[in-house]
């Protein structure tokens, strides 16, 4: 309560095996009854995105589909800052904004990758010279994904991450799971 969280869930694993999980809050606040969050209490993913984005767009690295030198322009055309690198998007210091115009859009469900691409406004920096936290910038990334797998960011996480590491209950927002 005191750092302005609604609840916190947390598991510790060590070698494949999980040693226990703890929850304090309220899973649901501003419901009239609290529910109490516990184990399989499903939050949005938010900014963790970002580690599990990375996780998949190195493993294009890994495979060769992509260079961390290559400029994003070579595998989306129509990115914001289409010279920026992949490490730079990776890495923060593409020179993007935090946010496109408008409402922020990871908050307000997002939308199409145009309407994305056309609500960005003025860059920061030219590439590589500022660290500059984008979610924009991450935006990009996704869509990189999408264009390199021919199919949603959220569906390449699932395949790439989610399910290699037995996360069963995530996905990118909260409710049922559409998978097993």
């Amino acid at each position: 309560r005191r750092c302005r969280q609604p609840s916190l869930s947390v598991a510790v694993g060590l070698g494949g095996e999980l040693l226990g999980t703890w929850s304090v809050g309220r899973a649901r606040p501003f419901a009239e009854k609290g529910q109490a969050p516990g184990p399989q209490t499903r939050y949005r993913v938010a900014s963790i995105t970002k580690p599990q984005v990375a996780i998949a767009v190195m493993s294009l690295v890994e495979d060769g589909r992509v260079q961390l030198g290559d400029a994003i322009g070579q595998h989306v055309p129509d990115a914001p800052r289409p010279e920026a690198s992949i490490a730079q998007l990776l890495s923060h210091t593409s020179g993007l904004v935090a946010e496109p115009c408008g409402p922020w859009w990871e908050r307000a469900g997002a939308g199409e990758w145009q309407e994305l691409v056309e609500s960005t406004p003025g860059d920061v920096a030219d590439p590589g010279l500022v660290h500059h936290y984008s979610n924009l910038g991450y935006a990009v990334l996704g869509r990189l994904l999408e264009v390199v797998y021919e199919r949603p960011w959220n569906e390449v996480l699932e395949e790439v991450v989610w399910q290699p590491l037995g996360m069963q209950q995530t996905a990118i927002s909260p409710g049922p799971v559409s998978y097993t």
